[in-house]
């Protein structure tokens, strides 16, 4: 059964939700450790917060606390 949308989006016509610009849109990256069963004792966001651009970061603990979850 042909599809009707299909068209559009073959020939690069088609309208993507990465290609809209919705003003105040912000956009979030989440960063793992590269190292399996790590314990990490603590995250320094302090770098990322002096970029130009960036609104927020959070480390465990900050998230714990907004949270209210316990401490391991």
């Amino acid at each position: 059964m042909p599809r009707g949308q299909d068209r559009r989006f073959v020939t690069g016509q088609g309208q993507y939700l990465d290609n809209l610009a919705v003003p105040g849109t912000l956009h979030a990256v989440v960063v793992r450790c590269p190292f399996a069963h790590a314990r990490i004792v603590s995250v320094n966001t302090a770098l990322a917060l002096s970029v130009s651009g960036v609104v927020a970061a959070f480390g465990g603990e900050d998230l714990r606390a907004d949270w209210g979850l316990r401490s391991r």
